[in-house]
């Protein structure tokens, strides 16, 4: 789900489409790759790890005038599968 803020959307990554687990044992790197492409398809925009949660991914590609905000506590651990 995106939000239109000052020419900037903002990307859940907990949300439809995306649905990232947060629960640290589920792979969410497809998730939040995805949110990232989109906000950049989108000419840019925030991607929201929600507060709390714990996300397991490996390797991220970050994109032009993509910003990765972590709520309050959200962690991001570097998993060692591919997907």
């Amino acid at each position: 789900m995106a939000i239109e803020t000052e020419k900037k959307s903002v990307f859940y990554v907990d949300d439809a489409p995306f649905c990232a687990a947060g629960d640290g044992v589920s792979n969410d790197r497809a998730a939040i790759q995805r949110a990232i492409d989109d906000a950049y398809l989108c000419g840019g925009g925030t991607v929201v790890l929600s507060p709390g949660k714990t996300y397991l991914s490996s390797g991220l590609f970050l994109k032009s005038n993509v910003e990765l905000l972590f709520g309050d506590g959200a962690t991001l651990l570097q998993s060692l599968e591919r997907e």
